[in-house]
């Protein structure tokens, strides 16, 4: 459903010295009424007035003095009907002038009447905005200089310990790398001489055989012999029959 533009001539700022924004109620008990309450949300701003009950300071006698409430005085809290409620007796009472300029106002903000803020619609001459407060935001936990310097101080602190860490840690790497590296030099000159041996055991065996073949063809050249059965070969025959057969081996 379209609204129709609505405006007011005056312009009304909270406590918290922001522009109060204008909004149309829709509760049964006041309908269409318009009335002025901070943007904020109610936990930060209660600021609550209705429109119809301001009136302009250049319309009263004496401009500097303060808007009173209905209940600062007997005889205009007793001339209001009791119709209007104890939420009309409690914002600022006078009547708009058609005639007069616009003016500001700061308000002492009122209690705001249950189900206006769920009522309570913005008018068509003040779009909503978020972005309006210019007070800059609170950042918790603001840091001082001497606690940053603190804290940067703690931080390299710790940055040099770990870099002492790191060295300690490097230092042991490269003992342990250096032991493996002289571990490995023995192991292959261990290495190196097993092999030399194995090469030398090989050759002696290789002599080993040759000379088992000797005697063996002499102990079989002997008992192919045709001497008698009771004669029995001298120690030296039998090495000279050793040497011969040794030395027909080594010519093959």
């Amino acid at each position: 459903m379209s609204q129709s533009p609505m405006v007011s001539k005056v312009d009304v700022t909270c406590y918290c010295n922001v522009p109060a924004r204008l909004r149309l109620s829709l509760t049964k008990r006041n309908p269409n009424r318009l009335f002025f309450r901070c943007h904020k949300e109610t936990g930060f701003c209660n600021f609550f007035a209705w429109e119809d009950s301001l009136v302009s300071p250049d319309s009263q006698p004496t401009p500097s003095t303060p808007l009173k409430r209905l209940d600062d005085g007997p005889t205009q809290a007793n001339s209001q009907g009791s119709s209007q409620g104890s939420i009309e007796r409690d914002v600022f009472s006078a009547s708009q002038s058609q005639s007069q300029p616009e003016a500001e106002y700061t308000l002492t903000p009122v209690p705001m009447p249950k189900g206006e803020e769920e009522s309570g619609l913005p008018t068509s001459s003040e779009s909503p905005n978020p972005f309006r407060d210019g007070s800059p935001s609170q950042t918790p936990g603001t840091r001082t200089p001497s606690t940053t310097l603190d804290s940067i101080i703690n931080e390299l602190k710790a940055l040099q310990s770990q870099i002492h860490t790191l060295e300690r840690q490097k230092i042991a790497a490269e003992e342990e790398r250096d032991a493996r590296l002289e571990k490995l030099e023995y192991l292959e000159s261990e290495n190196e001489r097993l092999n030399e041996s194995f090469q030398s055991l090989q050759s002696e065996l290789a002599d080993h055989k040759n000379t088992i073949r000797a005697l063996s063809a002499a102990l079989l050249q002997c008992s192919q012999d045709s001497r008698p059965r009771g004669d029995v070969l001298t120690l030296t025959q039998a090495t000279l029959h050793y040497t011969a057969s040794k030395e027909e081996i080594k010519s093959e």
